[in-house]
């Protein structure tokens, strides 16, 4: 009877450690599922951000393109009027409406790149789209001064209009600093 009531106790004690056992395996597979299912959700995500950081770096790209080059267009036009202005001339037949043209491009385009930041190269965009705005007024007041024919105003208008043109290639210097700085680290 004794090793009836020890093969009963053995058994249920067997059963008990069996059951325990696959409990234990059952929380530790439910566990290494969740651990699973977690490491591939962050890695997911950290991959999702990463193509979208590089998204985003594209788009900035592109439009730094797009403004530099509607500053080219700018430039060209704003080089012979600036000239002009400096020998006491017309400006160039259509360069007036030109550089209005271009000015207005060059505006637009920088407005696109508010839409990508960083903030240091959209404070950069102000400021040249700013100072392109202004030399642009100072070119159209110029045929008006001009052919007033007052020295003092001539020579006065000449002299902000070479200050403002020094102060838009600053502005375009300090955008392309600032567009490598954002194409550069993120």
């Amino acid at each position: 009877m004794d090793q009836g009531i020890a093969g009963v106790i053995a058994g249920i004690a067997g059963l008990l450690g069996a059951g325990v056992g696959g409990l234990a395996t059952a929380y530790g597979a439910r566990i290494g599922a969740q651990k699973t299912i977690e490491a591939a959700q962050t890695q997911v995500a950290q991959q999702s951000a990463a193509q979208h950081r590089q998204w985003v770096r594209e788009q900035r790209r592109q439009a730094c393109f797009a403004l530099v080059d509607a500053f080219g267009t700018f430039a060209r036009v704003a080089v012979d009027c600036a000239t002009a202005v400096e020998n006491e001339q017309a400006l160039p037949e259509g360069h007036r409406e030109e550089l209005m043209d271009h000015t207005e491009q060059l505006v637009i385009e920088g407005a696109h790149m508010q839409l990508w930041g960083p903030a240091q190269l959209v404070a950069a965009i102000d400021d040249m789209s700013g100072e392109v705005i202004e030399f642009l007024a100072l070119m159209t007041r110029w045929e008006r001064i001009r052919r007033t024919g007052e020295s003092p105003a001539t020579l006065q208008h000449q002299e902000a209009c070479e200050d403002r043109w020094t102060a838009v290639k600053e502005a375009r210097d300090a955008f392309m600093l600032a567009s490598q700085a954002a194409l550069t680290h993120d």
